[in-house]
């Protein structure tokens, strides 16, 4: 008796085929075959399978219906059958079905990454309110050093709220998606990455300025500025899916994911955009930002100085006449 694994959507069911000549398995909505699909694009009796013991094939499958076209590895299949081997996908109507025997190499054990770690640390809530308090502080740091006039706190508090609930509702969604489809939250996880990528784009947000002040070009800033975004949301993108998925090479389908939406975005403000503009370009960069200017002189002295400077040459102007 030869088993036969089948793998339907995600779940993996193990098939022992019995008979010489006749079809042995059938898949169908019907409920009179061994194996029932409740996918309505699929017929009451779409799928006969049998093995090929002396063949260069693994099994036999004869397409009962033909309503809807049939993919072998996504490749129409014009014949009213088809032989396969151990490994390959078929797809009916909306279902994959992917066939595999016993003796199937199955992919060498992941290691554990950082993902897991964090995870699985008993600190874990602590570590990821800890990152939150980070993100806080440094927001309040980074508008504190680009205001010009006397800090107003609870303006530059309402930044850092603001932060922290883009993380909350950034990592609620993801800890939604990951209970659907892992039975897990992961909320402190996400959290935490969440954290780290806000983190580093206010770090980063201010190198397009650099670059502007550099090169005298606000494009080449505006540039650089979309490829920071692009980088840490494809990062986060690809952290989040680690961590809800058991998916390969995250971080690649997150870049994509993240290129696609800021793409997306770039062509919408391009086409919004006015087709001649009369004013000319300028870098509007006089220093970039988080350069403190020091000066033991405030602000509010400065301008007081200067307006007393030029009473005094209005009055000296006066007297002249």
């Amino acid at each position: 008796m030869e088993a036969l694994i089948l793998k339907i959507g995600d779940s993996y069911n193990k098939y022992h085929l019995h008979g010489d000549e006749a079809p042995v398995l059938s898949i169908g909505r019907a409920f009179t075959n061994d194996i029932i699909i409740t996918d309505p694009y699929v017929g009451e009796f779409q799928l006969r399978i049998s093995s090929l013991p002396d063949s260069e094939y693994d099994w036999h499958i004869e397409i009962s219906d033909q309503t809807n076209p049939v993919f072998l590895n996504g490749r129409d299949v014009e014949s009213a059958s088809v032989d396969i081997r151990s490994g390959d996908q078929l797809t009916t109507g909306r279902t994959n079905i992917t066939f595999y025997s016993e003796d199937y190499a199955v992919p060498a054990t992941r290691e554990f990454s950082f993902t897991n770690w964090l995870h699985n640390h008993k600190f874990k809530p602590y570590i990821a309110i800890l990152m939150l308090l980070v993100l806080f502080g440094s927001t309040l740091l980074a508008s504190y050093l680009e205001t010009s006039s006397v800090p107003d706190w609870s303006s530059l508090s309402a930044v850092g709220y603001g932060y922290l609930l883009l993380a909350f509702f950034w990592a609620s969604g993801w800890s939604l998606a990951a209970r659907l489809l892992k039975g897990e939250y992961y909320l402190s996880s996400h959290l935490f990455f969440a954290s780290i990528c806000l983190l580093l784009l206010l770090i980063l947000g201010g190198l397009g300025s650099y670059i502007d002040y550099i090169f005298s070009s606000p494009l080449a800033g505006e540039v650089v500025d979309w490829m920071v975004f692009v980088i840490l949301l494809g990062l986060l993108i690809g952290l989040n899916l680690s961590l809800v998925t058991h998916s390969t090479r995250t971080f690649r389908k997150g870049m994509i994911v993240s290129a696609c939406f800021v793409g997306t975005i770039t062509a919408m403000i391009y086409l919004n955009k006015e087709e001649y503009s009369s004013t000319p370009s300028h870098s509007v960069a006089i220093k970039p930002s988080f350069i403190p200017k020091a000066s033991p002189v405030s602000i509010d002295q400065f301008i007081a100085d200067y307006d007393e400077m030029f009473d005094q040459l209005t009055a000296m102007k006066i007297d002249q006449k």
